[in-house]
């Protein structure tokens, strides 16, 4: 009988370590898996992966990958699980030797059209200006909302960096607003791989969609993760500058002139959107497109610790109907929202930014803040 060749992976570890790299030239910081931590870069973009890897290899929870071990702790399957699942333990081995990412993502700049009330300078530059005219005087979380020092020349090195990774399997786009960066199709110029990614809040004309359209044609697949969290007079305030019917519209104009890009929603469940579920999934079935949800950690106002007791219920049933759907990260909110303990300090905080947040828009608040 032959001995048993297959290796023993670590219990920490997770492929998507060495897999995936996910890169911000404006601010020098990068990370492995959409729910890693960032860490700061000098010169060298893999090097700060190193002491990440070497952690999990040997058994160590590392910090960067806090999101899924709190999702472990609390009994639940996190991201990390589900990349295990796909992963072929024969190829354990190949980890140890830093292959190239296969899936590369890239931040174009904090250019952005919109203003989200959970987003930040960093991914805005509507919060970077209107910051930099008046700091909101919010507590607990004024660090996130703070304006700090970006390198101006993010798209060159993003052309740079894709013409000496090597070869990758998939380019992931984020911003900002990518479709309304001015170097945003000089870059897809460069790109040699068959499958692109790109998150959008499609706040654009039909015009750069057209463009859009001629630009991905030449990729095999194109995944575009659309960004909405909630029906109309919510998602227009939290999402502060969205036309809801011209968003809508634009999901269907891709839908029916762009046979090669397949729409996901992305939706971020804060404190006030997630009140919106039952009202929002109706949406999300009819357009019959893919959904993707998150939960707000950080700012902690909009985090699940300023959702009141009373509005859980409800917003449990709707889960519970949810369930026999394919939608990844409802698990996690479910966990969110059960195991969350409501923090009244940080919500008569959440009630002072979005009141300031209101006046500033002069737009009414869409929820009851009691």
């Amino acid at each position: 009988m032959s001995a048993d060749t297959t290796p023993t992976i670590p219990d920490t570890f997770c492929p998507a370590k060495w897999d995936e790299l996910q890169v911000n030239f404006g601010q020098n910081y990068a990370y492995s898996c959409c729910k890693g931590t960032p860490t700061q870069f000098t010169e060298n973009v893999i090097e700060f992966v190193e002491r990440e890897r070497i952690n999990l290899l040997n058994g160590v929870q590392d910090p960067s990958c806090d999101y899924c071990w709190k999702v472990e702790k609390s009994g639940n399957k996190s991201l990390r699980h589900t990349y295990l699942e796909k992963f072929n333990a024969a190829d354990f081995d190949r980890y140890t030797s830093n292959p190239t990412p296969r899936l590369v993502e890239l931040s174009v700049g904090n250019e952005c059209n919109l203003q989200c009330v959970y987003c930040n300078p960093k991914f805005s530059s509507k919060w970077e200006h209107d910051v930099s005219e008046r700091p909101y005087m919010v507590f607990a979380d004024r660090y996130v909302y703070a304006i700090t020092p970006k390198n101006t020349d993010v798209m060159e090195r993003n052309i740079d960096f894709l013409q000496h990774v090597g070869n990758i399997s998939v380019l992931n786009l984020i911003g900002g607003e990518p479709l309304i960066n001015k170097k945003f199709f000089q870059l897809l110029d460069v790109v040699s791989t068959k499958y692109l990614s790109l998150s959008s809040n499609l706040m654009v004309n039909k015009q750069t969609l057209d463009r859009f359209i001629n630009a991905t044609a030449k990729f095999e697949r194109v995944n575009l993760r659309a960004s909405l969290d909630a029906t109309k007079v919510i998602s227009e305030f939290v999402r502060y500058g969205l036309d809801y019917d011209q968003f809508v519209e634009n999901v269907q104009y891709l839908q029916s002139n762009a046979p090669n890009v397949k729409i996901q929603f992305g939706s971020v469940m804060t404190s006030i959107t997630v009140r919106d579920l039952e009202h929002f999934r109706h949406v999300v079935q009819d357009l019959g497109v893919e959904w993707n949800i998150d939960v707000c950690q950080t700012p902690r106002i909009h985090s699940m610790s300023t959702l009141p007791d009373w509005v859980r219920p409800e917003i449990l049933n709707t889960i519970s109907q949810l369930e026999s759907f394919d939608i990844r990260g409802l698990d996690v909110l479910k966990s969110a929202v059960e195991n969350t303990p409501f923090n009244k300090t940080l919500y008569k905080e959440l009630v002072h930014f979005v009141n300031e947040f209101a006046q500033r828009k002069k737009i009414p608040v869409p929820i009851c803040l009691d």
